[in-house]
């Protein structure tokens, strides 16, 4: 439970992170300062009158007095006792906290004198035993060199906390968020590029870094949280974009635009006159059939964005009954269905199902469409396909994803990316439920075997899986009608539509000895697809509404 984190890149171990597991179900009073939680909840003094729900073991904490003290101390103290047992010195840590606390003075009033009347009797009283508040550092620097850690490497996903409950649907839960922040992330870098100083976007930076949180970018806030963090991201976008526009020359507004927070998001610039184009990649880029040079602003008109292309040699076959791809692999719109389950958990309730809704298939495939599921194909070059999903999930209790089966021979291995830059290794385990074989996919997917590797790339966050020989899954959304009892207190029910772009790239002669690393080809089209080109057309402004202006600006306040 106390170890040397080494991270995948570090091969001498100079940034191992000395690393502390807590042992019961969680962080909060009741299940952190030993293993019975009717007795830990009784020292949470910010229940003495049924605050924060009280204890539902009906043991209710007491105030501390000089005539309990012995005994409570006794009872807390065996609890210590038993969680020091699962550690490797003689320092225990025990967290008094949890989330929403310690909001008022009374509070943590109350929690400070009682617990330092039972510090004051064991320190007095109880030889061996020495107690007193600390923080986190006081912790670390007390273990230092008290023994010798073991080193872990690798990530922990996927997290469980009791019996089968693995933390796998969050992974997904509100796409269209986890996809909204990566727009925000993707223009802060394209202004970024274009000289924008640290001051010019402060507050949108800030926006960005606040739905990090871990309630945030996770999809596990209440409904109206959600809502202000995609106003708020909605507005940081604008801006950034409002200031690229104004570098560009006058009167140039956004092509890429959305009428609200969270909003489908539409290309205005269609059969306009003008369009800028800016790319700020380094390497050539594709934007709508215009090819923009590297950190190069071209002048142009667009054709529409959202269309199919077929490649004259194209080795895509279709089911002319579905429209799904059926060579060179295999895609397959998928299911899950489930009677339990929240933003956090994820609970598979029987074998997935395929897609069964009427669908209309147009452009031999290229195009296919149902009621709240579409799917249109671009392909870029040889070996690489844009799928371009839009989902609008409207029942409860299903999660929808898309499967890729190939002929890759990849023995239940898998590889993620941690965080766009480091890469994590999965094996499928038939002892473990489905719901731990789900892993987070920040934006790549992989699997390969000596001769071909299958990769899918995403402009944002989902869960992903490899549950058979051969398949990739990609969750595109999921829809809960009940909570899971992790905190949220409410299902996951305000779907929108929602924009899923996978570039899936087949490549062969990768070399799959070694750590996992894509290929310089596959880090270009990762690039592109998470740094698109911005482009901007010119407004047309009416006299009037340059009066308006002129007067705004020349009337004295």
């Amino acid at each position: 439970l106390e170890f040397k984190w080494r991270q995948v890149w570090d091969e001498t171990g100079e940034w191992d992170m000395m690393t502390h597991v807590m042992p019961f179900f969680s962080y909060d009073v009741p299940h952190t300062c030993g293993p019975d939680p009717s007795i830990c909840c009784q020292f949470d003094f910010a229940r003495l009158k049924n605050q924060f729900g009280g204890c539902p073991w009906r043991k209710k904490p007491v105030v501390i007095s000089s005539s309990n003290v012995e005994s409570r101390a006794n009872l807390l103290i065996d609890q210590y006792r038993k969680k020091a047992n699962l550690y490797r010195s003689n320092v225990v840590l025990i967290p008094l906290g949890d989330d929403f606390r310690y909001q008022n003075e009374l509070e943590a009033e109350n929690q400070f004198v009682n617990y330092q009347k039972i510090f004051d009797y064991v320190n007095a009283n109880m030889k061996g035993v020495s107690i007193q508040f600390g923080t986190l550092s006081d912790y670390f620097n007390a273990i230092k060199g008290k023994f010798t850690p073991p080193i872990l490497k690798g990530s922990f996903f996927t997290y469980s906390d009791i019996d089968e409950d693995y933390w796998s649907g969050y992974f997904t839960s509100r796409p269209y968020d986890k996809a909204l922040s990566r727009r925000l992330e993707s223009v802060l870098y394209a202004a970024s590029t274009m000289g924008v100083t640290n001051e010019e976007v402060r507050d949108a930076r800030r926006t960005l870094s606040l739905f990090q949180h871990h309630d945030g970018v996770t999809g596990t806030a209440k409904d109206h949280v959600v809502r202000d963090y995609a106003k708020r991201m909605l507005d940081s976008i604008q801006n950034v974009q409002g200031w690229m526009a104004s570098k560009l020359g006058d009167a140039y507004a956004p092509c890429l635009v959305q009428d609200g927070p969270r909003m489908a998001s539409y290309n205005a610039c269609v059969d306009s006159d003008e369009v800028l184009v800016y790319n700020p990649l380094d390497t050539l880029q594709n934007y709508c059939g215009v090819e923009v040079p590297g950190k190069k602003t071209v002048k142009s008109k667009i054709a529409s964005c959202d269309k199919h292309v077929r490649l004259s040699a194209s080795s895509l076959q279709f089911d002319p009954k579905t429209g799904m791809v059926i060579s060179p692999f295999k895609e397959k719109w998928m299911v899950w269905k489930v009677r339990k389950g929240g933003a956090y958990l994820f609970f598979p309730d029987q074998d997935a199902e395929v897609y069964a809704r009427g669908v209309t298939v147009s452009d031999d495939g290229y195009s296919v469409t149902s009621a709240h599921w579409s799917r249109t194909i671009v392909e870029r070059e040889d070996g690489v396909v844009d799928f371009i999903f839009e989902t609008l999930l409207q029942e409860n209790n299903q999660e929808w994803f898309v499967r890729f089966e190939t002929d890759i021979s990849n023995d239940g291995t898998s590889y993620t990316d941690l965080n766009g830059f480091n890469f994590d290794t999965h094996k499928y385990r038939p002892t473990l439920p489905i719901q731990a074989q789900v892993y987070p996919m920040p934006t790549l997917a992989a699997i390969q075997d000596g001769a071909h590797r299958f990769t899918v790339l995403s402009e944002h966050a989902q869960g992903t899986a490899s549950l058979k020989d051969g398949t990739i899954d990609v969750w595109l959304d999921r829809r809960l009608g009940q909570d899971d009892a992790r905190g949220l207190e409410q299902g996951v029910q305000d779907n929108v539509l929602t924009r899923t772009k996978l570039r899936v790239v087949a490549e062969t002669d990768v070399g799959a000895s070694g750590e996992f690393k894509p290929t310089q080809r596959c880090q270009r089209l990762w690039d592109e697809l998470n740094h698109p080109p911005e482009a901007f057309h010119r407004t047309h402004r009416t006299i009037i509404g340059l009066i308006k202006m002129w007067l705004d600006l020349h009337t004295p306040l």
